[in-house]
């Protein structure tokens, strides 16, 4: 049996395989800014936008990104394009971060960060014009988020998005979420230091300061933004990747966007264009899942 691309990729990746690293200090919102940094291979490759979860990491470093990105990447295949949240940078191969800025951001803050970003980016020669987002979990939200934002704003970039794959997804309520995540005593901790304005234990909770937290729970959730972006007749496909055992986030509320969907194009009504994979796996997902986006985005990018 031949050894799976990701397997293969573990033991041959190596860094130094993209030809120029761009960064840029980006406008995030109010005081805010973070560093985007674009990964260029070969002229005009596609624009993969990664986007990871929740946590204080730079994407600045090359450990951070997905393997299924780092073996599209070592084989010259696409051009990558990152965010730091605010606060975050990456000196000397260290994260540093600034307290003052992180304690501040919400996820529209990223949400802003990412569309600059691709303006950006969408200025630099010898980049292909299709955007491709890989995001999963918190980072999965920031990619739809990003797009319904540029589809409302009638932005050109929309129009250049071919494919959201997307795995891990939060479609429930963050509060839905961190019932299903946390113990009864993480809970009330939780509550406590949002009551209190406690950076400091909040961040030990969630990886995020108390103004992400106010802001997020006052945010729809997941499920009803895709149908918000079903009515804007989006041209973009959307590519679920789930875990069957994943204990962090529902695939029950994946499943039943995807029942709707199915509903809607029945019904001839307004709908996505969607499909979902799932996996034996939990929120990690795994090899399998890896090799099946690996092909998916190499499929899409041949056409």
């Amino acid at each position: 049996m031949k050894p799976s691309l990701v397997a293969t990729l573990l033991f041959s990746f190596s860094i130094n395989c993209y030809a120029e690293v761009l960064t840029q200090n980006i406008p995030a919102g109010a005081s805010l800014t973070c560093n985007a940094q674009i990964r260029k291979t070969d002229e005009n490759r596609p624009l993969v936008v990664v986007l990871n979860g929740t946590g204080r990491y730079s994407m600045a470093n090359d450990d951070e990104l997905p393997p299924n990105i780092a073996y599209l990447l070592s084989d010259r295949k696409i051009s990558v394009l990152t965010i730091d949240k605010p606060g975050i940078s990456w000196k000397d191969s260290k994260i540093v971060v600034d307290e003052k800025q992180y304690n501040q951001h919400t996820q529209k803050d990223l949400v802003r960060c990412l569309v600059n970003a691709l303006k950006w980016t969408s200025m630099q020669k010898g980049i292909d014009k299709k955007i491709y987002f890989v995001g999963h979990s918190e980072g999965a939200q920031i990619a739809v988020r990003t797009y319904e934002s540029m589809l409302n704003s009638n932005s050109e970039l929309a129009k250049q998005v071919v494919m959201l794959v997307l795995s891990g997804s939060p479609m429930q309520s963050w509060k839905t979420i961190i019932e299903k995540q946390l113990g009864d005593n993480k809970k009330e901790e939780l509550w406590r230091a949002l009551k209190n304005s406690d950076n400091n234990t909040i961040k030990g909770i969630g990886g995020v300061p108390v103004a992400y937290w106010r802001d997020i729970f006052s945010t729809e959730p997941l499920a009803d933004t895709f149908k918000k972006i079903a009515r804007l007749s989006p041209s973009a496909s959307f590519q679920f990747f789930h875990g069957l055992e994943d204990e962090n986030v529902s695939v029950k509320a994946v499943q039943q966007l995807e029942k709707w969907n199915v509903a809607q194009v029945i019904g001839k009504k307004s709908s996505l264009k969607m499909s979902a994979r799932y996996y034996l796996a939990d929120h990690k997902l795994n090899l399998a899942a890896m090799n099946d986006s690996i092909m998916l985005l190499l499929g899409y990018m041949r056409e």
